[in-house]
């Protein structure tokens, strides 16, 4: 399996979006660091792996995973996250 920097954007964005937990993100990007069988892509894979090494320590008080680290991480990664407010 490879993992390629817009699949480790979409996870972020999941968490960002609510529909993929904290815990669910870390076990993610620990599972991805660990794993012998994952391979990052090529070209990206000094990124790749310093930005899954923060969030699979991100269930760490010291570490954390504040808005700023995604949005930075995002940007990155080579995306631009906009924001909108709704009424609920």
């Amino acid at each position: 399996m490879v993992i390629t920097k817009e699949d480790l954007g979409k996870k972020i964005f999941a968490y960002i979006q609510g529909t993929l937990s904290q815990a669910e993100l870390v076990k993610w990007a620990e599972d991805a660091f660990f794993n012998d069988d994952v391979e990052f892509a090529t070209g990206d894979e000094g990124l790749i792996r310093d930005i899954l090494g923060h969030l699979g320590a991100a269930d760490v008080k010291q570490f954390g995973l504040t808005w700023e680290d995604c949005k930075a991480y995002l940007h990155a990664l080579g995306f631009a996250l906009h924001v909108e407010l709704e009424k609920a």
